[in-house]
């Protein structure tokens, strides 16, 4: 009962201090195109139509069609640091469990192997093309893949969206939101497929993207948000010289750290 009343105690010391310190944060709302910063694992949400569907040897059964729709989800970690030294080109490696790319397609499902992750974006800003034309580029690919319900192994997982006015980027830099497809020239996603005892049977899947849509983010406590609007709020910051006490008295009373977070809404 002791510890309780403490307890109380330090949550009413914790909303006086900290309260109005908060209330006076600097938190900006902008366009999501210009902000960096990181903010954990980002989910897009994707929907794309079907154009062309190979399959000569009837791998998937017929269950996919022209016209069909394929929508999944893929998920990355928005700190990500760029593995490539070019400032037109980035490269981000992502080999977490927590990231990849889920997609349904006619039924079956088409997953990162959470178990061997290599999936990767690629950014290229005012980069030349083969035809030396300048262009942006956003390319999002997994390398290790599950097998389809019915065996069958998935080769190639990539989309690719370009705006040849490249206006969408201005630096190389990992987006942490869902591109405006209002700007995109020309957008594809291609998933091919074999036979695991012979890969000379195969089909393929050509979709152009219809939709992405940033649905949440998922931050470093692994808490899921929805995110409901095209724009972002500026991380807070935390460098003042109330929060160390706070966080000491956290250490040290921790039944008091939910009742503190619900009425921050932390």
């Amino acid at each position: 009962m002791k510890e309780k009343i403490v307890g109380i105690s330090i949550c009413m010391l914790l909303i006086l201090t900290v309260l109005p310190v908060a209330g006076k944060m600097n938190v900006e709302n902008c366009n999501a195109g210009n902000l960096t910063a990181s903010y954990g694992l980002i989910k897009i949400k994707i929907d794309a139509k079907v154009l062309i569907f190979e399959d000569p040897y009837n791998l998937l059964d017929g269950v996919i069609k022209v016209n069909d729709t394929i929508s999944g989800n893929y998920i990355y970690d928005s700190g990500m640091p760029d593995s490539n030294p070019d400032p037109k080109l980035g490269s981000y490696n992502f080999i977490s469990a927590s990231c990849g790319i889920e997609l349904n397609a006619g039924g079956f499902v088409i997953k990162t192997n959470p178990s061997n992750v290599d999936f990767k974006i690629f950014i290229e800003n005012d980069y030349p093309d083969v035809s030396h034309s300048m262009v942006d580029e956003y390319s999002v690919g997994s390398f290790n893949n599950l097998q389809l319900s019915n065996g069958m192994l998935v080769d190639s997982l990539d989309c690719s969206l370009w705006d040849y006015n490249h206006t969408i980027f201005s630096n190389d830099s990992l987006p942490t939101y869902a591109l405006d497809l209002t700007h995109i020239d020309y957008s594809r996603l291609y998933i091919s497929f074999s036979e695991p005892n012979n890969n000379t049977k195969y089909c393929c899947i050509v979709a152009t993207i219809t939709k992405l849509t940033k649905k949440s983010v998922i931050d470093s406590y692994r808490v899921e948000s929805d995110w409901k609007s095209n724009l972002l709020t500026k991380t807070y910051s935390y460098k003042m010289p109330e929060m160390p006490l706070g966080i000491k008295l956290f250490e040290r009373f921790p039944h008091a750290f939910l009742l503190i977070r619900q009425l921050l809404r932390y």
